[in-house]
This record gives structure tokens, sequence and C-alpha cells, in this order.
């Protein structure tokens, strides 16, 4: 996984995440896989620019590892990319699932206070 986050560094972002990928199917369904995946949707939704295929990262963590600390921050990552991309119902709709599905999260605080009005 360092090389991949070394490509990433170097801005050889499609080549950072077919290594996350190799990674991942290598791991196959261990939870250690969780981490690879949630990188390559952070390496989507961020330099690539791809909250599409962000969103199916995130949404494999979150099906494949639902009890893993990647599973929060993707369901997190997914409800945020939703709003940047202007669909505040789907948007709302994931803050919501979050809220009930972690409701002990350290980012509830903020979901409340700064997201919520927005919503």
């Amino acid at each position: 996984m360092q090389l991949a986050r070394s490509l990433a560094a170097l801005g050889r972002h499609e080549q950072a995440l077919r290594t996350y990928r190799r990674f991942e199917d290598s791991l196959g369904d261990t939870k250690s896989a969780a981490p690879a995946l949630l990188r390559a949707g952070t390496l989507c939704g961020g330099p690539l620019n791809d909250s599409r295929r962000a969103m199916e990262y995130f949404n494999m963590v979150s099906a494949r590892y639902p009890a893993s600390p990647e599973a929060e921050l993707c369901d997190w990552y997914t409800a945020h990319l939703l709003l940047w991309e202007g669909d505040r119902r789907a948007s709302r709709t994931a803050f919501d699932h979050f809220e009930r599905k972690y409701p002990q999260s350290a980012f509830i605080p903020t979901l409340n206070k700064s997201i919520r009005p927005l919503l």
C-alpha cells in the first residue's frame, strides 16, 4: 500500500489507483482490504475529481466491511460528495443514515452544527 501512496504523492493518480486495486484484489474479502478501498475512493474524489467512482469505492467498503472504522469514513465521505454535487435530497438521506448508523460518531456535532443548516 505504501507504493500506491507514493505514486499518489507523485501525482501518478491512475497508477496509484491500479495499485490500490491490486492490493485489494490480493487480500480478497479480508478486512485489511478496507483501507485500500478507502484510499482508492479518496483518490477518486480528490485529485481525480470523479465523485461517482469515489462513491463506488466507498459503497464497497460499507457493504463488504460494515463494522470497520473505514466504513464510517466512507459513509461520511459519500454524504459529503452528494452534497458537493448539489444533490441535497440524497445528501440529506445519506447524512440521516449516517447519524442513525453511527450515533456516537465524533462527526455528529459537526453534522448537526455545520452541515444540517445547508440541507
